[in-house]
């Protein structure tokens, strides 16, 4: 029996800070083709990611409780830039993640072989031991909780989670362990 519970972490948006650095972008979604805006936020990410820092309470949070469970990063980021975002998810989180799975978005200009359509596909297709399920998007969070997946809704701009880093985190171990 596997003594480590299993988290699994989406990447934008709660490993990496991808909507922090990017608020004048985030209000252009609405103002342009969904392909337009998928191009803005590959280029913005391909410039910048290498030179960005994760959450500092996330890295935190790993110092002193990463340890104490496994870890799973999951994406959804475009097949194109997965070397870029394994890359900077390894050179911060390796002590702790050892595993990134990957659910490729779709881009007009790359084409890939589509094994799963969803992160819930992923894990149940590969029969992950999923302990709990952290993502900043809540049709997501939806979509695992129907599943009987146990979930924390990760607090961005973009979703209803007033809460903050800190005091999300700290729910971690009660959601796990209740």
């Amino acid at each position: 029996m596997n003594k480590f519970k299993t988290i699994v972490w989406d990447v934008d948006d709660v490993l990496y800070p991808f909507s922090a650095f990017i608020p004048e972008i985030n209000s252009l979604e609405n103002k342009m083709s969904k392909e337009d805006y998928l191009d803005i936020l590959d280029e913005f990410r391909l410039n910048t990611q290498l030179d960005s820092e994760p959450f500092h309470d996330v890295l935190n949070w790993f110092k002193k409780y990463g340890g104490q469970y496994r870890h799973i990063a999951i994406t959804a980021c475009p097949l194109h830039l997965i070397p870029l975002s394994s890359t900077w998810v390894f050179t911060f989180f390796r002590k702790w993640i050892r595993t990134i799975s990957i659910i490729p978005s779709k881009r007009k200009y790359y084409s890939c072989i589509v094994y799963d359509e969803s992160k819930l596909d992923f894990i149940k297709n590969n029969n992950i031991n999923c302990d709990l399920f952290i993502d900043d998007n809540i049709n997501t969070i939806n979509e695992m909780e129907k599943a009987g997946y146990k979930t924390l809704l990760f607090p961005t701009p973009m979703n209803n989670n007033n809460l903050s880093i800190k005091t999300t985190l700290k729910k971690i171990k009660e959601i796990i362990e209740g």
